[in-house]
């Protein structure tokens, strides 16, 4: 496959800035589903962060079909419905726990 000059440019331009976003990170946290690998930028994002070896937390749907080398990768997989306002206050205590117990070293 090749790439135009111009997409060239822009995948060039996007991983600059999304390594330099990532740099001081300590995790990787993504929101995830199947429509994921139809959008190439968080396809970068994902790559760049296994190749800067940061830990990766993963918020996904509930049922969904993870891939099993992402959830090889992940530090911890959080099921939850971000539609939902009863999951979203759950969701903000579990990302904060697993940040926290990765961060940490657990």
């Amino acid at each position: 496959m090749s790439l135009t000059k111009a997409e060239l440019q822009w995948l060039t331009a996007a991983l600059a800035r999304n390594r330099e976003g990532m740099k001081d990170s300590q995790v990787f946290l993504q929101l995830w589903d199947e429509k994921i690998l139809t959008d190439p930028l968080p396809v970068l994002q994902t790559g760049l962060a296994v190749l800067m070896d940061k830990p990766f937390i993963l918020v996904v749907p509930p049922g969904s079909v993870l891939p099993e080398n992402m959830r090889r990768l992940a530090r911890r997989v959080i099921e939850s419905d971000i539609t939902n306002a009863r999951d979203r206050e759950s969701l903000a205590r579990q990302v904060k726990d697993a940040l926290l117990s990765v961060v940490e070293g657990d």
